[in-house]
């Protein structure tokens, strides 16, 4: 089962904390804020204490906007719609938080912070352009990590003997847009979704891949394959069930690959308009 966005984003944290290259950033934008000394700073404080300042204002904004950006666009605003919108959204929410902190940072540290706190409106603009920049990184490492997850879940088992070369089959015209985001060996026609975590397990005839794609959002890439949405979970192509199941009083479908699906009761009447049960 794939991670949910805050072990997602606790783990790129991580991993940040050890590489050399994030340090080095970090400490490359301390030295060069450092050195120009906005907000007053050149003229109030000495060379050294100047980049000690700046470096835990760096690493404290980029903290608390990754973990802040990651969240939201994890649990509240997930999915691929309105994604600019979205990562705007986010780096302005978390800009609340890190303004906040720098603001008690400055008090903390000087007698009459306002020299370097300012208007809080303007710092507050300051820190959205800041962390909107983080929440476009926070995507983008994201959007990698997606890939890599797809990628590997595609790949063959090469300890089995390598299977002759197929060619998908699939009319250009009838093809999903949704078969489009899968690896090319995973297209194929269309069975059955079914979510996990915040991806979606899309089956076609020729394997699965996992998407990061909230499932309504992929239902809505379906078209123009005949389906119906039989739990909040799962989604099912019509012409890839193969038989219906009643067990402890539940209502199953089978699919082609043998797997077996649930219907749960908010969906049973939709089950039944497409035909899948006749009772």
């Amino acid at each position: 089962m794939s991670e949910g966005p805050l072990h997602f984003t606790l783990r790129r944290l991580q991993a940040m904390a050890f590489s050399p290259r994030f340090w080095a950033t970090i400490l490359t934008v301390a030295v060069m804020l450092g050195v120009v000394g906005p907000f007053g700073t050149f003229s109030q404080m000495p060379f050294l204490p100047r980049i000690g300042y700046w470096l835990a204002v760096a690493l404290m904004t980029y903290v608390i906007g990754y973990v802040v950006i990651g969240l939201i666009l994890g649990y509240y605003l997930p999915g691929q719609s309105y994604r600019g919108a979205r990562i705007l959204f986010a780096g302005f929410v978390a800009a609340v938080p890190i303004t906040a902190s720098v603001a008690l940072l400055n008090t903390a540290l000087f007698a009459d912070p306002h020299w370097v706190n300012g208007d809080l409106t303007a710092l507050f603009i300051n820190v959205a352009l800041i962390s909107s920049g983080i929440s476009f990184l926070y995507d983008l490492i994201q959007g990698r990590d997606a890939e890599e997850k797809v990628t590997a879940s595609a790949e063959p088992d090469v300890t089995a003997a390598a299977p002759s070369p197929t060619v998908d089959t699939t009319p250009l015209v009838a093809r999903p847009q949704l078969i489009e985001r899968l690896p090319t060996t995973a297209r194929g026609r269309l069975t059955y979704m079914s979510m996990q975590d915040h991806y979606v397990d899309v089956h076609t005839d020729r394997g699965s891949a996992l998407i990061l794609l909230r499932l309504a959002d992929a239902m809505r890439e379906t078209t123009p394959v005949a389906g119906v949405q039989i739990h909040r979970s799962h989604w099912v192509a019509l012409d890839a069930v193969q038989d219906t199941q009643r067990k402890d009083g539940k209502l199953y479908v089978k699919m082609n690959d043998g797997a077996l699906l649930p219907v749960s009761r908010g969906f049973q009447a939709a089950a039944r308009e497409a035909g899948i049960f006749k009772i």
